[in-house]
């Protein structure tokens, strides 16, 4: 596509106020050259006016784009169109409209010429008419140029959070922090919006028509950004085309649920972000609670007089360099160290313990301990589940110190005493993989009639919830994967097992 630039000819030194429902991008609809009306063309054509530079850019039927200056009228409704030098361009299909866009936007002549306009709005579209008229032989005869333009929908505009993106079939969950977007009002014509990375923050354009946005980045701040950071924040501006910065274009679905609204954007190769207006749950960096330990086949609870928890506390310094350090507790020991991240997993590269003789003595710290430091096998795939509220570690084994399945199970509110009465429940698989049922085993202290269960897909993603009815669960349905299920009594959270669906 070629850009014509044209001579920009001052028309007067006096200065009238712009009119800003004028400014913005329309679309035409029709336009009625003299004698002859010409509409619904099958290539878009727009003209963009700019408040800033006082021009009208046109993007014409042929594809090429021109470009003109105006200046305020002392007259309502109108601008006056400097002198241009550009002519309508010829093209292989019909070229009416691009002569009839000249006859309306271009002027040859040596002096100003004067556009009257006329814009109105339904609260949906919001509808220019823009014309040039002359008197012939008495007759008032001229062009008329009918456009459109969809106002941004409000549901849209606003404070959005980064819930997830997906990029080349690979999906990236947000695990460092409120990382917002916010969508502002139209001014002047011009839509922006600001937002967050994991590192940066980032401006830029953009449009919406009919389910569809366009965005344009216009530019981030420079700082480097470490480890795992670097790499989900270059994916996530890659979906708005930071190398290149140009326009990315997304379908556009809001849905409200109970408590949230979801804002999804969906380029045409399946590439998604999704945002939503709750500050996310999702984030691993925070205090987490430790529940249960389930190890070699033992399941181990938490006393409610234990303070054992988790803590990933990522630090950036001076320089953007990334410590991802941890600390916790035990029954009476302290413990620090660091790891690594990915996109779903630690890897825990450092762990120093406190020696102190725990009085009563149990395994539960030895456990605990134990799996955070295995210098044999310390890697941990991780989720988050339950609408944020608990994070799973199931460590990636080695088959020679740990069986397969060995898993932490956190809660971002410490236990209290009632919270270990509920403990005393204990509820276990008889198998693991299953293929059509999961079948269950109970301790004395169970009602089966008492317990509610929820299962969540490995994305955290609740599949079905209800009351349990018997020793066993109907999952003939579920296709083959790795699904959690949670089981609670009155509200209260028993224990959540991971398990394989054939």
């Amino acid at each position: 596509m070629k850009k014509i630039y044209l001579i920009f000819i001052f028309l007067s030194s006096i200065c009238y106020s712009q009119d800003e429902a004028l400014l913005g991008q329309w679309t035409l609809d029709s336009i009625f050259d003299y004698d002859i009306l010409f509409e619904n063309p099958i290539n878009p054509i727009t003209v963009n006016f700019s408040g800033y530079t006082n021009s009208a850019t046109i993007n014409g039927f042929c594809g090429n784009t021109y470009e003109t200056f105006y200046t305020p009228s002392n007259s309502e409704n109108s601008i006056a169109l400097a002198q241009t030098s550009w002519n309508p361009e010829e093209c292989d299909e019909s070229q009416s409209f691009e002569f009839a866009m000249y006859n309306l936007l271009g002027n040859s002549a040596g002096s100003a010429k004067n556009l009257m306009y006329t814009i109105s709005d339904d609260g949906t579209t919001t509808s220019l008419e823009l014309s040039y008229t002359t008197i012939i032989d008495g007759i008032s005869e001229g062009v008329w140029g009918y456009f459109t333009k969809q106002n941004s929908p409000p549901e849209i505009i606003g404070e959005w959070f980064l819930y997830s993106l997906t990029s080349e079939g690979i999906h990236y969950d947000n695990n460092f922090g409120n990382l917002p977007i916010n969508f502002l009002e139209e001014t002047n014509g011009y839509s922006e919006f600001q937002g967050t990375s994991s590192c940066n923050g980032f401006i830029g354009s953009y449009d919406v028509n009919d389910q569809i946005i366009e965005m344009t980045l216009g530019g981030s701040t420079l700082l480097d950004c470490p480890g795992p950071r670097n790499g989900f924040e270059m994916t996530y501006l890659n979906l708005f085309n930071h190398d290149n910065f140009d326009t990315s274009t997304f379908t556009y679905d809001i849905q409200d649920t109970p408590i949230d609204q979801i804002l999804t954007l969906t380029k045409v190769n399946g590439d998604s972000i999704v945002y939503g207006k709750i500050e996310p749950n999702s984030v691993l960096n925070r205090t987490w609670y430790l529940q249960t330990i389930n190890s070699n086949g033992l399941t181990y609870q938490v006393s409610p007089e234990s303070d054992a928890h988790l803590t990933l506390d990522p630090t950036l310094n001076g320089l953007m360099v990334e410590t991802l350090e941890f600390y916790g507790s035990g029954d009476c020991n302290d413990y620090t160290g660091t790891y690594n991240q990915g996109n779903d997993f630690i890897t825990i590269t450092e762990f120093t313990q406190t020696t102190d003789i725990c009085d009563p003595q149990t395994d539960f710290e030895v456990i605990y301990f134990s799996l955070l430091g295995d210098d044999t096998s310390n890697r941990f795939i991780f989720e988050i589940i339950d609408d944020g509220n608990n994070l799973v570690l199931t460590s990636i084994p080695n088959p020679e110190t740990r069986s397969p399945g060995d898993t932490l199970i956190f809660s971002r509110q410490q236990l209290s005493v009632d919270d270990h009465e509920i403990n005393n429940y204990n509820i276990t698989l008889r198998e693991n993989p299953v293929t059509s049922e999961l079948l269950l085993n109970f301790n004395e202290f169970i009602t089966v009639q008492s317990i509610e269960y929820t299962i969540y897909s490995i994305g955290g993603k609740t599949i079905k919830s209800s009351q349990l009815e018997s020793d066993s669960i109907d999952v003939n349905r579920l296709i083959s994967g790795l699904y959690f299920i949670s089981f609670s009594h009155n509200n209260q959270p028993i224990s959540t097992i991971k398990f394989i669906k054939k």
